[in-house]
């Protein structure tokens, strides 16, 4: 007998399960399937040695719009951790962040506030296409605003060169800085959200199944129909399992929008669509480490920063993570967790021995920061894993799919690669989530002011 859903999510991430669990609350039968063992995308968590630990760095933003995905549901996200100082790696110490950031031109500063307000969808356009050190050559001599407008873009956009960056990327990561000033942490980790949202979706009469791998999106007469999905761990012979075909129709690709051909024919959409997708395919990486230490390098609430242009013996642009002293219960009692990550480009680690000569440098750079550090450490795991789609020219605002895909009736779009401008990360997952569920129901969720 066949199963039959209103709505099948292929993708449970933040952004899947967050439209999932919208769609549910508003009468749909929803069914969520992912691939992998476990829910969350790339913010998943997971248990190492007594230790928990995230994929990647992440922080939210309080009053953001990860906290208003879980504010439409009425949803309680859990106990967090906030950061209560920035801090900055600079001239072989550590510094205050926001003591350094007075400019020595303020009214420079005053003119990108107002060239970043009030702009208008064909303002926004342009910016999608030029490249953000163009646009802020306009307005910036000052060292210390460039400084300060690369570091925000930086950190949510995460990219490293102000080139690399849509000047639409470097104005939205201002404006994210602007309204939200206070980061956190998730006390039970990021994976503990997509769980309260996969529960949300079950309580509703729905479903969230892992190890459960789509095939196919199936589409008859220009609709769709359902999906195929093949069930439990992969054979090691590289078989498949046997195929199930489940019905709905209306089917939201909650993944890398760039992959959405390998479950659905081309032949389906116009040849620009296609391009529109496989063009987005450009991502930046991350490397690093993450160290369970035998006791606390320090006790302060900090977020570290190494200095961006790439001075002072740092050896790439880094950020430093104490996840420990923002939530305790991330460590064993007494001790400490604690990670290291730079920003790269994928084929910059392509070489493994490239890779290892970067870990070894950051290694000896956390030697340098905190004496002693690598002595301290009663396990390390390195790391390396692709962190955002990148979000330079032509690849930023209009550029990206909306929440509707055309030519297929029934298929929706979600994820950080499509409809949302929302920075950083964690963000735009929730904010697509939202604006997906949306266009299903056809009604506003949430104040589309509050978005601009």
């Amino acid at each position: 007998m066949v199963e039959k859903f209103d709505v099948i999510v292929v993708g449970g991430g933040l952004s899947g399960n967050g439209a999932g669990a919208l769609l549910s609350q508003n009468g749909k039968k929803v069914l969520v399937l992912e691939k992998h063992p476990y829910l969350g995308g790339r913010a998943t968590t997971f248990e190492y040695k007594g230790y928990f630990l995230n994929i990647g760095q992440h922080a939210g933003l309080a009053g953001g719009r990860v906290d208003a995905l879980f504010e439409t549901l009425g949803k309680d996200m859990g106990a967090k951790g906030y950061y209560e100082e920035l801090s900055l790696w600079k001239d072989g110490e550590i510094k205050n962040l926001l003591e350094m950031v007075v400019v020595d031109k303020p009214d420079e500063a005053v003119n990108v506030m107002n060239a970043m307000k009030d702009l208008s969808e064909d303002d926004w356009a342009k910016l999608d296409n030029m490249p953000g050190d163009q646009w802020l050559k306009q307005y910036v001599t000052d060292p210390k605003l460039w400084f300060l407008m690369h570091m925000n873009a930086t950190t949510c956009a995460s990219t490293r060169r102000m080139e690399d960056m849509a000047a639409s990327t470097v104005i939205e990561a201002s404006r994210t800085t602007q309204r939200s000033t206070q980061t956190y942490m998730m006390d039970k980790g990021y994976g503990s959200l997509s769980k309260i949202l996969a529960d949300t979706i079950k309580e509703n009469g729905g479903d969230v199944r892992v190890r459960a791998r789509v095939h196919d999106i199936v589409v008859e007469g220009g609709r769709v129909v359902g999906v195929s999905v093949e069930y439990g761990d992969a054979p090691p012979d590289g078989n498949i399992n046997e195929m199930s075909f489940v019905e709905a129709p209306i089917v939201v690709a909650a993944f890398p929008v760039w992959d959405l051909f390998k479950v659905i024919h081309q032949e389906y959409f116009e040849p620009k669509f296609v391009q529109q997708c496989l063009h987005l395919d450009r991502r930046t990486g991350n490397i690093g480490f993450i160290t369970g230490l035998k006791e606390p390098i320090f006790e302060e609430k900090r977020f570290f920063f190494a200095d961006i242009p790439q001075k002072n013996g740092v050896p790439r642009a880094l950020t430093v993570l104490p996840t420990s002293n923002i939530c305790p219960s991330t460590a064993p009692a007494g001790k400490a967790l604690c990670e290291f990550l730079c920003l790269c480009e994928p084929e910059e680690v392509e070489n493994p021995e490239e890779m290892r000569r970067i870990i070894d440098d950051m290694k000896a750079f956390a030697n340098q920061m905190f004496p002693g550090y690598m002595d301290k450490a009663e396990w390390v795991r390195t790391f390396y894993h692709w962190e955002e789609p990148m979000r330079t020219a032509g690849r930023m605002g209009i550029y990206r799919p909306g929440p509707k895909a055309p030519s297929v009736e029934g298929l929706y779009l979600a994820g950080d690669t499509v409809n949302s401008r929302a920075l950083p990360g964690l963000e735009c997952s929730c904010d697509s989530g939202v604006i997906c569920a949306e266009a299903v129901l056809g009604k506003e969720l949430q104040n589309k002011d509050w978005r601009s």
